[in-house]
């Protein structure tokens, strides 16, 4: 087994060092990307849920500010407080941000009569006028009556006013206003229960009044909650998540959707929801909000012994815990008859699904990153290509040193041997002068030859030669070459079979620069063809959709290998075969011959099959496009048109 070279195993050291570097590499990445996209869903879902109970707060802000503002200060049992609390309205209305958010603002006092129980405020006219209960409030009717039924049980089973401390019943020591309001979603409305500021042992009890506050629809799904939604799941490009708002329980209706196929159908997939009245209750989706409001939701309309308790006598004024700094109204949720008419706030990624979104953005992130190790790899392996190919031009151009040095040696030697004789006078005559010099011409030419051909490859190869284009005859390019390579060709007594398809176009070119190129491959012919003494030239018309002349150069010689084929035209290449059988050559004329093709605008093209010859086919495009001649159907090669020019 032959053993590898030195330079090859550091080579494939260091490409498997480099490999092994890669995979760990990208082993690490897929594990850093892991935990980036972690940390990214971690941070999305805080940013979720921060935006939520934000987009909450500012709701429930927006509904406390105006409940504050309409909030009524003590009962309501005359037409002077009735109209001072009817111009409050009034005032608001004109500074509130979302004015027409309260589209009706409802009195109700089971003590009064049927008649004037419930009363409705005209905001043009600023008055209270008696009215009936709309169709909508019916189950809140029927709810509020039996709240206020519970309530007197709970009162008649109280120790008698006349019986409590004086301070309890009196002043600011009496029972608690509390600052609460209820919420029924699905009408919606806002209710509060309007209690005494001071009650009198003498007066007794009687049942608190309420105010009902109805919330415009349309400027909650208009104004309100789209402003919301802009402002907390909005991006530069649009909406990030889908936001919809839902009244009731998972069968209730839709109050605002920021897409339209976001709804009831698919709101269940939502990645987060939250309560926007009452306890928060954070959920994956909207699902039922049992648990949340399972009472009244308003304490005064409640459980036994809840919201009417006899305060201890203090000098101050006693209130129910209220929310933040301002001390706003708190609302919280109600029950109305067997259904709980929460509104609960769900959003979903626009990607389907927050986890989606960060599947998408590791997938971005991973794919990113193997890029990026692919143009690594891809850049490790372009540089060991590069390496590879410099070590192997290295060889070939030493190669090609060697070969030219021995190709120069050879003539430079025979002249030098030739001169020297001359000059020590082995040379007498006339005859032996005429020898010895047609010697020494024939080496002076194959010199000027060698150099010749040196100087034009560089001239091609930096795309510095100037060609002289005209427009030739296929037979004038042929019988150049054969002339120019007739000595070569005699002296190595090889047989050449010539045919030119008749009525062939014309191509155009540098007639020299051609001929040099099928010199190069008639030489070649010659250098490997020495078996059989046999070559062939032909030129015919190619395939009609080419518009193209097609010369080939034949013999019948060794051949090449596949092997060997894909790099006859690169320069300073020679088989080894060639090396080993000492065939002299400097590894240019192919690539000069392919040169010189190209900048005719064709290209050379080779066949061969070892141990039967080789194949050279020189494309030149005609020089007129036109009606090409039809292909010759037998093979002009073996017919008794093809024409022999020299015989050995």
């Amino acid at each position: 087994m032959k053993l590898l070279s030195k330079e090859r195993i550091s080579s494939l050291g260091a490409i498997l060092v480099l490999t092994a570097i890669l995979a760990v590499l990208a082993t690490m990445q897929f594990r850093w990307s892991k935990e980036i996209s972690q940390a990214a869903s971690v941070r999305l879902h805080a940013d979720l849920q921060s935006s939520m109970v934000a987009f909450r707060q500012d709701f429930n802000r927006e509904l406390s500010t105006d409940s504050l503002a309409i909030q009524p200060h003590g009962a309501l049992d005359t037409k002077a407080k009735l109209s001072a609390y009817a111009d409050r309205i009034d005032a608001w209305r004109r500074t509130a941000s979302h004015p027409d958010l309260v589209s009706d603002v409802y009195i109700w006092n089971p003590s009064a009569p049927s008649s004037a129980q419930l009363l409705k405020l005209n905001f043009e006219t600023r008055q209270f006028h008696p009215a009936e209960w709309p169709l909508n409030f019916s189950q809140l009717h029927e709810t509020l009556e039996q709240r206020y039924s519970d309530l007197a049980d709970v009162v008649r089973h109280l120790p008698p006013l006349s019986n409590l401390p004086r301070d309890a019943v009196r002043g600011r020591g009496g029972f608690e206003r509390p600052s609460l309001w209820a919420a029924v979603q699905t009408i919606p409305v806002l209710v509060h229960p309007i209690f005494e500021r001071n009650l009198s042992p003498r007066r007794g009890f009687a049942p608190p009044s309420c105010v009902i506050v109805q919330l415009s629809a349309d400027v909650l799904q208009g104004h309100l909650l789209p402003e919301l939604a802009e402002r907390y799941f909005r991006g530069s490009e649009g909406f990030i998540f889908r936001v919809a708002v839902l009244a009731g329980d998972e069968s209730g209706r839709l109050v605002y959707s920021s897409d339209s196929d976001f709804g009831k159908a698919n709101i269940q997939a939502a990645d987060a929801s939250i309560n926007l009245i009452g306890p928060p209750a954070f959920g994956p989706g909207p699902g039922p909000t049992t648990g949340v409001g399972t009472g009244s939701g308003f304490g005064f309309f409640g459980g036994a012994g809840r919201g009417l308790q006899p305060g201890p006598p203090d000098s101050g004024d006693r209130r129910f815990p209220e929310h933040g700094a301002a001390s706003l109204p708190r609302i919280e949720p109600m029950r109305v008859g067997a259904e709980y008419g929460g509104w609960r706030l769900a959003v979903q990624h626009r990607n389907g699904s927050l986890e989606a979104a960060v599947n998408s953005l590791w997938r971005r992130n991973l794919i990113i990153s193997l890029c990026v190790l692919l143009v690594l790899a891809a850049t490790t392996g372009i540089m060991a290509i590069s390496a590879n190919r410099a070590q192997r031009l290295a060889r070939l151009q030493m190669d090609f040193v060697t070969g030219v040095s021995h190709e120069l040696r050879t003539p430079l030697a025979v002249i030098s041997s030739a001169a020297e004789n001359i000059a020590d006078g082995v040379v007498d005559n006339k005859q032996q002068m005429v020898r010895y010099g047609n010697v020494i011409k024939a080496q002076c030419r194959q010199l000027m030859s060698l150099v010749e051909q040196l100087l034009l490859f560089a001239a091609t190869r930096e795309k510095r030669y100037r060609y002289d284009f005209r427009v030739l005859e296929v037979k004038e390019i042929l019988e150049s070459a054969l002339s120019a390579t007739s000595g070569l060709i005699s002296s190595a007594g090889f047989v050449v079979e010539q045919y030119v398809e008749p009525a062939l176009p014309k191509v155009k070119g540098d007639l020299g620069a051609l001929s040099q190129a099928l010199q190069n491959l008639i030489t070649n012919a010659v250098k490997y063809g020495d078996r059989s003494r046999w070559l062939g030239i032909w030129a015919r018309a190619g395939e009609a959709e080419l518009n193209e002349i097609q010369i080939l150069v034949e013999d019948r010689g060794s051949g090449i290998s596949t092997g060997e084929l894909q790099h006859i035209f690169e320069p300073f290449y020679r088989s080894p075969s060639a090396t080993a059988s000492q065939i002299h050559g400097t590894g240019l004329g192919l690539p000069l011959a392919k040169n010189i093709a190209e900048a005719m605008g064709g290209h050379i093209s080779a066949t061969s099959e070892p141990g039967s010859g080789s194949t050279f086919i020189l494309h030149l495009p005609i020089a007129e496009i036109g009606e090409p001649p039809a292909p010759v159907e037998a093979d002009p090669r073996h017919t008794d048109e093809a024409k022999v020019t020299h015989t050995a």
